[in-house]
């Protein structure tokens, strides 16, 4: 959470930030095939009976043992300083198989990140990247296209689909999955003339063979 005795810089928007973390992680959960719900803005209780307000937080089950993830977010002007590490360290040692990790857009003091280190806090970066993050990476695509004019009639297309591509905890594309699936038992989507095939831009305009 945005502290303002931190920095002076800090963003009045600190709850879209925190909301971005969680949103992350969890779609790095559902990609691993975990369905744990991850929360924000979480009042936990630690062993000591204290409640910690907590940014994000999920709860899963490993070798028999419930463990929970806390994750502290501070969208400062500047690095985290040793103090609040030290701070997110006491909340991970008063909440029962805690993993701690400490989110930020400006990175954190030396001895911030050696102490964090040392006791299990995992550190991490959420912000815009810099020319510098591009440096090794494919930033831009050019792709050439080049279109041909064939007889509609000669050619026949055939589709197959997928269905492990689906998300299966969610619902929409449970309800997607099982109208194509209809389509498939009726044989509608199995075969079709490139004839009777057409293409929409973005408008959902049809587009015939003079406008493509």
């Amino acid at each position: 959470m945005a502290e303002s005795n931190d920095s002076q810089n800090d963003s009045p928007r600190w709850q879209d930030y925190e909301k971005a973390a969680r949103d992350i992680y969890e779609a790095i959960l559902r990609r691993e095939g975990s369905n744990a719900e991850v929360r924000h803005n979480v009042n936990v209780q630690g062993r000591s009976g204290v409640a910690h307000q907590v940014d994000v937080y999920w709860k899963f089950r490993q070798a028999g043992l419930e463990h929970a993830v806390i994750i502290d977010c501070k969208d400062f002007a500047r690095p985290i300083s040793l103090e609040k590490v030290r701070n997110w360290f006491g909340v991970k040692s008063d909440v029962p198989n805690a993993h701690a990790v400490l989110v930020t857009r400006e990175g954190y003091q030396s001895g911030a990140a050696d102490f964090a280190r040392s006791y299990g806090i995992s550190l991490k970066l959420l912000r815009h990247p810099t020319e510098e993050d591009w440096e090794g990476r494919i930033r831009d695509l050019d792709f050439i296209i080049e279109g041909k004019l064939i007889d509609p009639d000669s050619v026949q297309i055939e589709m197959a689909f997928d269905f492990k591509a689906f998300d299966l905890t969610n619902q929409s594309d449970i309800d997607r999955a099982r109208r194509i699936y209809e389509l498939l038992q009726s044989e509608t989507l199995v075969r079709t003339r490139l004839a009777d095939a057409c293409l929409e831009n973005s408008a959902g305009e049809i587009l015939n063979n003079e406008r493509i």
